[in-house]
């Protein structure tokens, strides 16, 4: 049963995306100017929202 639970917290969207990012972030392959844009579209509340709403069924 905890192994279900830690499959799911690994597939949680929001969590992935975060950390996809800081990794890339880390590594300056953006510029700035495109390094601001994707964290506007990636980590607005809308869009964190939506990743919570597609991994919630899997918690049932």
């Amino acid at each position: 049963m905890y192994f279900l639970y830690a499959l799911i917290y690994l597939l949680n969207l929001a969590g992935i995306v975060s950390m996809l990012f800081e990794m890339i972030e880390t590594m300056h392959w953006l510029g700035k100017t495109t390094r601001c844009f994707f964290k506007r579209v990636l980590f607005n509340h809308d869009t964190v929202l939506v990743g919570e709403i597609m991994c919630a069924p899997q918690c049932n």
